[in-house]
């Protein structure tokens, strides 16, 4: 699972370099299959015979030169290289081979020579196509919706009489793009929302359909609120800005650590959390929510 794997190598990673970390990681993710054709282009023997640890950089090195030209290319190149010796370890000419690479890719991107855009396994791009087909959709807009990266959400941790106060400063700060139909949602610049001062604490990055649940069940204050994997408590920590008194269970304990901290941030703590395994019976007295 990737978003915990990034949520442990973020661990010490300065607030400011969070958002770029993410994007290079997910993105990464998303172009893979392309970002790999891009780059044995330019590998003399194709990707026959590399390794892993490499491969790993080249990607990353490859996204950004070809998905993040704000970045300069001799940055990527000597950058990536670096963090390829002090991660990885490798020997001399491995190391060699990996800032030979890059400097090739650096060249071709700036030529407009970059990666195609047929990120989608085959199996996965007959599905989309079946779907397409299904809903009256145009196969390739749909399947390009598939690849894009996806916007921005963010969600004001507040009672919507607060919102409209939180969302004028959001919106003079540059993070609060335009309004979504769900109640203190908002499509945000994600990478002002990651270094503004309010980031979780009256806002949080989440996908406005994961909020839409908790404005639509519109919790009055002390309705007892049992919110069954809780995850990282986005949610959980609305429900008790929004007045409810909310036990979080879920069968991970980093979760739940990160739900606590999040809802005490917020101003709304949880009444209590429980690290346990909703699909067995839990140790709370029927009828208690």
């Amino acid at each position: 699972d990737s978003q915990p794997a990034l949520s442990r190598g973020l661990r010490g990673v300065a607030d400011k370099d969070r958002g770029l970390c993410t994007e290079m990681v997910y993105g990464t993710l998303r172009r893979q299959r392309a970002l790999d054709r891009w780059v044995a282009a330019s590998c003399g023997r194709r990707l026959v015979g590399v390794d892993a640890g490499a491969l790993i950089a080249l990607r990353l090195g490859a996204y950004q030169l070809a998905e993040m030209p704000r970045i300069p290319a001799f940055a990527v190149v000597d950058a990536t290289t670096e963090a390829f010796k002090i991660a990885g370890k490798p020997h001399r000419g491995a190391v060699g081979f990996v800032h030979a690479v890059l400097r090739k890719l650096a060249v071709r991107a700036e030529a407009g020579d970059r990666p195609d855009n047929d990120d989608l396994p085959p199996w996965m791009a007959r599905r989309v196509e079946e779907m397409a087909a299904d809903l009256g959709l145009d196969p390739q807009a749909l399947g390009a919706a598939f690849c894009a990266a996806a916007p921005s959400h963010g969600q004001v941790l507040a009672p919507l009489a607060e919102v409209q106060a939180i969302a004028t400063r959001l919106r003079a700060d540059g993070v609060w793009l335009r309004d979504l139909g769900v109640p203190g949602a908002f499509e945000a610049d994600g990478a002002l929302a990651t270094r503004h001062p309010d980031m979780g604490r009256r806002f949080v990055l989440q996908d406005a359909a994961s909020a839409a649940v908790v404005r639509w069940l519109d919790p009055q204050p002390g309705w007892q609120v049992l919110a069954l994997a809780a995850g990282r408590g986005i949610k959980s920590a609305l429900l008790a800005a929004l007045g409810a008194q909310v036990t979080a269970a879920d069968v991970s304990g980093d979760k739940l650590a990160q739900a606590t901290q999040l809802a005490q941030a917020v101003g709304a703590p949880l009444l209590r959390w429980l690290a346990a395994d909703a699909t067995q019976p839990l140790p709370l007295p029927a009828g208690s929510f």
